[in-house]
């Protein structure tokens, strides 16, 4: 990240913004936004590795807005509220853009490599995707051409239709494999111009 740093400061820009950065003790953000997942909310509530949080949640104090992505979670929002009574809590949710792509009669293998994977799994049952077999790899997966294959390979077994993320299939497309569909997704916040708002007015 320090890279990345210096070469925004190189090229004059006077924005930089980072994803999943706030680990990066040695930047010091102008803006800082915390996200949870409302199917897994704190866990255990402990750290990593013992649990799923990054740090303490004493910590939110120091954060400009909290977003939880998926349903309505008062328990978690109160969690929340109890550690920052400043901070403000934003709600989010993922939609499935390109739905018209599946066959809604056909079962599908739903495989992926990303930080919550139950997000996405959430989101094929949402739009009833039938999904019989789930694989899961950890996040950031480095696929190779053979796990590729051995997916393939369950998938014909059991007369299945393949599935992913789009973030798992721009790590396997140069591989060729056309049989495998992926899910595009946008983002909507909840209060949306209310965030920006802040956004701007912290920066300014």
């Amino acid at each position: 990240r320090l890279n990345a740093v210096k070469k925004i400061e190189k090229s004059k820009k006077n924005i930089g913004i980072f994803d999943d950065g706030l680990q990066d003790r040695s930047l010091k953000y102008k803006i800082s936004i915390c996200c949870f997942s409302s199917l897994n909310g704190v866990g255990n509530g402990k750290l990593l590795p013992a649990g799923p949080l990054r740090e303490g949640l004493s910590e939110l104090k120091n954060y400009n807005a909290a977003i939880i992505n998926g349903g309505k979670n008062k328990t978690l929002f109160q969690k929340i509220k109890n550690h920052s009574k400043n901070i403000e809590v934003f709600y989010s949710k993922y939609f499935l853009k390109n739905k018209n792509k599946f066959n809604f009669d056909q079962k599908y293998l739903a495989f992926c490599g990303i930080g919550t994977p139950e997000n996405f799994f959430y989101l094929l049952k949402e739009n009833n995707i039938k999904v019989v077999k789930k694989i899961i790899f950890p996040d950031h997966f480095d696929y190779t051409h053979s796990d590729i294959i051995k997916i393939n390979n369950i998938a014909e077994k059991f007369n299945l239709k393949i599935v992913t993320t789009e973030k798992d299939y721009l790590r396997i497309k140069d591989y060729g494999i056309s049989q495998i569909d992926f899910v595009e997704v946008k983002l909507n916040i909840e209060f949306k111009e209310k965030l920006i708002e802040k956004i701007y007015k912290i920066y300014d």
